[in-house]
């Protein structure tokens, strides 16, 4: 129930408000002024001439309510010379629009910065406020009015003012937040202030500017209320009786009585409370030095020739704050991280400051004092408080914590106990994870971002450890107590039970000096049972089970076997079997329908005191004692003996006088090398003698981007900046390679890569486009187009033949179907991909060089994640190669270094490095899979062991010796299986027995170390 009471003024002659309070309201968003530009809404409506345009000479012109403003507007009078255009004023009151937002939005303690736009926002309230200033200074031209003609200003209607109440969610306890109001202010004696508010129309309508109102929902307390009192037995809860339905309405009823405001009798007061509230556009106006007060403007970004000492009050900077069409836009401080508001003049609370306090002081609410949020912090006071302090108070009175989990989950009293304490716990740790995770709202400006979330993980996990290792140090000394406890009842309750029967067997006269039935005591304690089924024989003597039973002097007691086997375990779980109770019995046997014990004390204990204890081992003279210690000393030689002999630079091929932009060899043994560089030279490379073959110095005008082979060596293809590709003819042995090109073909683009074929005489050129050539056509066979700037490289699939993989400068991976002629499948990451390369024994698999440092395996069929992730470069990755085996492959990086890798591990297994080598632009492996091939901005190609200890050149007399006999041993033995196809001779014996051996100890501490260290120079 609003109301609003207009009484007379005496002596004024003028009507003067009142309004009521609501005691039990928080106040929300409750501002000076509440409403976005409401203070320039007199200004705009009296002071200014409007005239009429249409939506044709506006709309180009308007930036920041483009979306808001769909309607022909009106504008206002030109006030200067610069503003005779139509185009001009619109982008005057755009700016104006500009600096309200700005300036509402840092009035309700939010950062502009972080809504640069409000109209792809998904906060309404941003919106709403976007709208509102739109509305304020773009009236609606009214209806027919032509083009020049003079106008009245028209208000914002009252939805749209409505809309901005419920999307911000503004409440300042009493009925001063209408959006239809008249208002005055005595300014003196003889001058009154007259304000009015929005229009009493609801939009869109010809009277007001602006949208319609949404409705909102009804009140959840009426709904619920509702349905408990009748709802019940309609849906058959049974329960909605006649005294519940009062109950109920009672309730509601109370509550809604606690809200009431407007009534006679309260308190009230003249001055609305959002009036009484400070004026942020006077806190945030700037005055400029030597004016006046007077001369106050809102953004002292906007005043031309003034120093940058004196803007953002020397805590930020001038920045622009939306891009925009426009020549001049108007800038606004963007402040430092310690500062805030329009005029950067507000200091914002500190994050760590608020982190250590929830961490420490959290339980009595000092982090949200801290924060200004003082209804949490006393909330969080009665309710944390307390609860330490029940906390407290049962620890220090019963020893232990009050919440039980095993006892309080039986009952319901119990069961609320313990989510009572989970939820109100679980409020101290958010807080700590809230504060410390980023920026937290406050009563005013977020926190400033001081807590690096390093840092913050650090100091969590610390004091998660502090707090982890006192609660344990705290459970584990209750539980030694407890079990103190327990051990002394069991030996109180052990000598009782020995005393009544050692009195029963004396008085039976049966026990003889030879005999002690302290064995059997000592472990049958307890539920003992005269059943006459079974017995129970003990002996002190070092004699088998048969012996004991056959003995005259075997006492027998008759026991239950279940309370034996329940006694055992017992003692047991107390750890007393090896203590105090049977320090010598080793032997429990169940058999038949007797239970016996028995123990041989020779077999443990020496002759005396003093003499060692007998150890048992195993005899079997084939099982070293020290087998596992001398393997891993043979591991550890292994290891280091591979980083003395690791050499994998092969040799430094020079003659190139540019960067090696690219490189490649046929599938073929023997095959040559062929390569490119950034000068437009090719040459052939002898991988035999590993020396230059031939080459032709001018194959293309610019760079070389990129060079493949055919699949039997007779062919090379090349491309580059002159937006050609050029096929040569190649003489594989004599390493020769054709002066003049055999064909040329010709593209619109320049192109990035190429490659062949698999089987048939096509190749394929990516560029703009991504092109499928024949040897003998001019044109390309198919071209394919994906909605991406340009295209990287590209790869044919070894198994589908038909099948593409691309990548391109839109991040995507793109996969192409040359049956279909069309594209199937793209996958995007989050930075883009230098380099592509299919696994030639797995073909679904394919491998990209990234430019966020690392390599990325996919499985064709599932591009939804990658199947591993390979990271140990430091720089982007330019280009990677498989091995021919498919287990191997080899990655080029920005970061001067190649890197070999495990087809199924994470980080690499070797990394080469040179001390002239410079940024690798390529890679690739040999057909036979024992050499990896780099090219680098050095003006080298470098040929390195894919294996660093791998030994080269003629093996001495004894290798040789030794690798006959144990081929000459294994074809004997393969002769012997009857095998019908021999497989290949294994390894030397010695070399697979070092690397069995580093495999068994791979992840031993110091084996793990030297195989990791590598030495970069």
């Amino acid at each position: 129930m609003a109301k609003r009471l207009a009484v007379m003024g005496l002596g004024m002659g003028t009507a003067a408000e009142i309004f009521t309070n609501n005691p039990v309201c928080v106040q929300n968003n409750c501002i000076n002024p509440v409403f976005p530009g409401l203070e320039d809404l007199h200004r705009l409506a009296n002071s200014t001439k409007w005239y009429c345009t249409s939506m044709e000479d506006t709309a180009l012109s308007i930036e920041f309510c483009k979306g808001a403003v769909n309607y022909d507007i009106a504008v206002p009078e030109p006030q200067n010379q610069d503003e005779k255009s139509v185009q001009a004023l619109v982008r005057k009151q755009d700016r104006a629009a500009t600096t309200a937002y700005f300036t509402h939005l840092n009035g309700l303690g939010k950062d502009a910065w972080e809504y640069p736009n409000p109209h792809d926002s998904d906060d309404e309230c941003i919106k709403t406020i976007w709208k509102m200033v739109c509305y304020t200074y773009f009236p609606r031209a009214e209806a027919g009015c032509g083009r020049g003609r003079l106008m009245e200003y028209i208000r914002p209607c009252k939805s749209s003012c409505q809309n901005y109440i419920k999307a911000c969610s503004v409440e300042c306890c009493d009925e001063s937040v209408q959006c239809v109001f008249d208002h005055q202010k005595h300014m003196s004696k003889t001058t009154v202030l007259a304000t009015s508010g929005y229009e009493p129309h609801d939009g869109p309508s010809t009277f007001c500017t602006g949208s319609a109102y949404r409705s909102s929902s009804p009140s959840l307390l009426v709904l619920i209320t509702s349905f408990l009192a009748f709802g019940g037995d309609f849906f058959g809860f049974g329960f909605a009786t006649r005294r519940l339905r009062h109950f109920f309405l009672a309730a509601a009823f109370v509550g809604l009585s606690l809200m009431l405001q407007g009534c006679d009798g309260a308190m009230v007061h003249s001055l609305g409370n959002w009036r009484q509230a400070d004026d942020y556009l006077v806190r945030f106006q700037f005055v400029p030095p030597g004016a006046s007060s007077k001369e106050a403007v809102l953004n002292s970004c906007s005043l031309p020739g003034l120093s940058p000492t004196l803007q953002c009050s020397g805590h930020g900077g001038c920045h622009a704050w939306e891009k925009t069409s426009d020549v001049n836009p108007t800038p606004f401080c963007k402040c430092d991280a310690d500062w805030a508001d329009p005029e950067c003049r507000t200091r914002r609370k500190s994050q760590v400051v608020a982190y250590f306090l929830a961490t420490f002081l959290g339980v009595v609410g000092a982090d949200r004092f801290y924060l200004g949020l003082v209804l949490s912090g006393w909330l969080k006071l009665a309710l944390l408080g307390s609860l330490t302090v029940f906390w407290i108070t049962e620890v220090l009175i019963t020893g232990s914590s009050p919440v039980n989990l095993s006892k309080d989950l039986r009952s319901w009293s119990g069961l609320v106990k313990v989510l009572t304490f989970f939820a109100l716990g679980s409020w101290y740790f958010i807080d700590i994870i809230r504060t410390g995770s980023g920026a937290v709202e406050t009563a005013g400006f977020r926190t400033a971002p001081d807590l690096p979330r390093e840092v913050f993980v650090a100091c969590t996990v610390f004091l998660a450890m502090i707090a982890g290792f006192l609660f344990a140090a705290w459970s584990v000394s209750n539980d030694a107590a407890a079990k103190r406890r327990s051990i002394a009842l069991m030996q109180s309750a052990y000598l009782q039970e020995k005393a009544a029967l050692d009195a029963t067997v004396m008085t039976q006269g049966r026990l003889r000096n030879q005999f002690s039935v302290a064995s059997c005591v000592r472990v049958l304690l307890s539920r003992t049972s005269i059943r006459g089924k079974k017995r129970v024989a003990c002996c002190d003597l070092p004699t088998d089970a048969a012996a004991c039973n056959r003995t005259a002097d075997t006492f027998e007691i008759v026991f239950d076997s279940k309370a034996v086997k329940h006694t055992v375990k017992l003692l047991d779980a107390y750890g007393l079997r090896k203590e105090h109770l049977i320090e010598h019995l080793t032997e429990l046997r169940i058999a038949g329908y007797r239970v016996m014990l028995c123990w041989k004390p020779k077999d443990y204990l020496g002759a005396t005191s003093g003499d060692i204890t007998r150890q048992f081992r195993n005899a079997d003279p084939d099982l070293h004692p020290f087998e596992r210690a001398r393997e891993y000393q043979r591991a550890l030689k292994a290891v280091k003996m591979e980083k003395i002999f690791a050499k994998p630079l092969v040799k430094a091929l020079e003659g190139h006088t540019d960067s090696i932009k690219c490189m490649a060899i046929a599938r073929t043994t023997a095959a040559p090398l062929l390569s490119g560089s950034c000068n437009g030279e090719l040459r052939l490379w002898n991988m035999q003698h590993l020396c230059y073959g031939s080459g032709v110095e001018k194959a293309h005008e610019g760079f070389v981007r990129g060079v493949t082979v055919s699949p039997d060596g007779t062919r090379a293809f090349s491309c580059g900046d002159d937006k050609a590709a050029k096929m040569w003819r190649i003489q594989p042995k004599a390493c020769q390679i054709s002066e003049e090109p055999q064909a040329s073909y010709h593209m619109a683009y320049i192109p990035g890569a190429i490659d062949h074929h698999w089987h048939k005489p096509m190749f394929v050129t990516v560029g703009d486009t991504v092109d499928v050539w024949d040897y003998n056509r001019s044109a390309p066979l198919s071209s394919f187009e994906w909605g991406c700037e340009r295209v990287i490289t590209s790869r044919f699939n070894p198994a589908e033949t038909a099948l593409l993989a691309s990548t391109a400068v839109d991040r995507s991976v793109g996969l192409y179907d040359l049956r279909g002629n069309a594209p199937i499948r793209k996958v995007i990451l989050k930075l883009r991909s230098n380099g592509i390369c299919w696994n030639p024994m797995r073909p679904m698999n394919f491998t990209v060089a990234n430019e966020d440092c690392s390599l990325y395996t996919f499985d064709m069929r599932k591009l939804s994640a990658a199947t591993y992730r390979h990271w140990d470069h430091v720089m982007a990755v330019l280009d990677v190669d498989y091995a021919p085996n498919g287990q191997e492959f080899v990655s080029a990086s920005y970061d001067n270094t190649i890197r070999l890798w495990d087809v199924g591990h994470q980080r690499s297994k070797e990394v080469y490095h040179g001390k002239r080598m410079q940024r690798v632009l390529c890679c690739h492996y040999t057909p036979d899979g024992r050499f990896v091939l780099s090219g680098s901005e050095d003006t080298n190609i470098r040929v390195w062991k894919a294996k660093a200890d791998q030994k080269l050149g003629v093996a001495t007399p004894r290798e040789t010796r030794a690798a006959a006999l144990l081929t000459c041993f294994f074809h004997h033995f393969v002769l012997f299986l009857a095998s019908p196809q021999p497989p290949q001779p294994p390894q030397p014996l010695q070399q697979a027995y070092r690397e069995a051996l580093k495999k068994k100890f791979q992840r031993m501490p110091e084996i793990a170390r030297i195989q990791r260290y590598r030495q970069l120079n």
